[in-house]
């Protein structure tokens, strides 16, 4: 190496340490375990954590002696303890598949949420790409399929005013039980520098398998590197989510950043890419398969495909159609409407039995009615406002498109 080559060299090391001063100051704010602890984000994670479930007697029980709750978790977030009593595990079927649930305990579920809100949504956030629409506020469902409706009418645009295209629908298998236990660490720790944060990270996911005597975090990152390589995260924890969300976050910067491509997004384990051609499409899928291999997790061949756009393909649960005239149709698949159909005979039947109210009948069928609305199913809904009032011998509940 040259004099010039060292100089340069030296002053680019220099901005990159300033650089990395400069963003650690940025990230300061959130990167103190205090902003955590505190009896004021306690109270707000309670408050959140209790919507919709203070009927039950965990609730119950933990706001029954909650200053006193609060006064302990306070104390051992402070001091570095762990604080889990590991998960509660149980199986359940969701439209015909299996899915092992490990959830936690509702003291725990209060420091998750004053977690995620005051530390890991605030620094992972920040490096998330805009097309990033899962379990993160101002997103959502509703929020992704509208980004694929633009991204449909500006790809039509830049095409001449032609929907001639090819879409990349793609999925991952076995999303949650592939992510390995040692990328999320990695994850993490570029994230925080504060090893109180990374300890009770680590805690969450993986609980009574982190050495809390150990205090020092070089020591604690050799260790990971050797003892942490175990995989899968737990359906029903809010940490869990959002790992899950910024877990292939590398993946994300690729394909946008290096393989350029302008139109594509990701919900979870589920994304798209739009291309002029069909060959682009297919060396695409061959360069997302092998970034993903050392992640851990692998792209469904089966459910991944590459169809024309003027065809249409399905995205969300919904079927998503760019035409001839620019016009972007979204409807309803039909699984769903056939899976409404016999759960509303089935609701019908436990009336019938006393098993269940009409009323509880009609509420569970106004949000069904309020997600077919949202994926162009009117036809659908009128077919079974039919079909509930033959079952129930009622008026439908309404349900506007908002």
């Amino acid at each position: 190496m040259t004099s010039l080559e060292r100089r340069r060299e030296a002053r680019y090391q220099r901005r990159k340490a300033a650089r990395e001063e400069k963003k650690w100051k940025r990230y300061a704010e959130n990167d103190r375990m205090e902003n955590i602890s505190r009896y004021k984000s306690l109270y707000r994670g309670n408050q959140k954590s209790m919507r919709n479930v203070s009927w039950k007697t965990s609730v119950q029980r933990y706001q029954m002696n909650l200053l006193r709750n609060m006064e302990e978790t306070n104390q051992k977030l402070e001091a570095g303890e762990n604080i889990t009593k590991g998960f509660v595990e149980f199986d359940t079927i969701e439209r015909g598949k299996l899915r092992h649930i490990r959830s936690v305990h509702y003291s725990e579920r209060v420091v998750q949420r004053s977690t995620c809100d005051n530390a890991l949504v605030p620094m992972l956030g920040r490096g998330l790409i805009y097309d990033n629409g899962a379990c993160l506020e101002g997103k959502g469902v509703d929020r992704s399929m509208d980004r694929l409706t633009a991204h449909l009418q500006q790809f039509y645009r830049a095409n001449g005013f032609s929907n001639d295209g090819w879409a990349v629908v793609f999925d991952f298998s076995g999303y949650f039980d592939n992510i390995l236990h040692r990328e999320c660490f990695n994850v993490y720790s570029k994230a925080f520098r504060d090893h109180r944060i990374l300890r009770l990270l680590k805690d969450f996911v993986i609980p009574f398998g982190y050495p809390t005597a150990t205090t020092n975090w070089q020591r604690v990152k050799r260790q990971d590197a050797e003892q942490y390589t175990g995989k899968s995260l737990g359906l029903g924890s809010q940490i869990s989510q959002i790992t899950a969300v910024s877990y292939p976050n590398s993946l994300d910067h690729f394909i946008k950043q290096v393989l350029r491509v302008r139109w594509y997004a990701r919900y979870m384990d589920d994304g798209y890419m739009l291309f002029w051609t069909k060959k682009e499409a297919k060396e695409a899928v061959g360069l997302v398969i092998s970034f993903c291999e050392p992640l851990g997790i692998s792209v469904n061949q089966r459910k991944t495909r590459i169809v024309p756009i003027r065809h249409g393909f399905k995205f969300l649960k919904a079927k998503h159609r760019l035409t001839e005239t620019g016009k972007v149709e979204r409807r309803m698949c039909r699984e769903s409407i056939t899976r409404q159909r016999r759960r509303l005979k089935k609701f019908a039947a436990k009336v019938a039995a006393g098993e269940m109210t009409a009323e509880g009948a009609a509420a569970a069928y106004g949000s069904w009615k309020g997600y077919a609305l949202h994926r162009g199913g009117r036809k659908a809904v009128q077919s079974m406002d039919k079909l509930f009032r033959e079952l129930f011998g009622a008026a439908a509940p309404r349900c506007k498109l908002q």
